[in-house]
């Protein structure tokens, strides 16, 4: 089975960061994330990774990871 793995990127205000990593979790094909602190201090980067397996046609990879996240994270 081929699967692909995304990157993904997300800022947010620092006090919220650790609430939405938490939330990021529930996503299907969810693999990992990172959070880093910007130097105003206000601001966070989340950096996550969404696997999607091979069901998912290549040119429509980036498509699929945003729905992905937009059905569990923009809400």
């Amino acid at each position: 089975m081929t699967a692909y793995q995304i990157d993904v990127q997300a800022s947010c205000k620092h006090a919220q960061a650790e609430e939405i990593t938490e939330y990021l979790r529930v996503i299907p094909g969810f693999y990992r994330v990172k959070r880093s602190q910007q130097p105003d201090g206000n601001e966070a980067s989340i950096d996550f990774s969404i696997v999607v397996r091979e069901e998912v046609q290549e040119d429509t990879l980036l498509h699929t990871t945003e729905e992905r996240v937009g059905q569990y994270l923009w809400q």
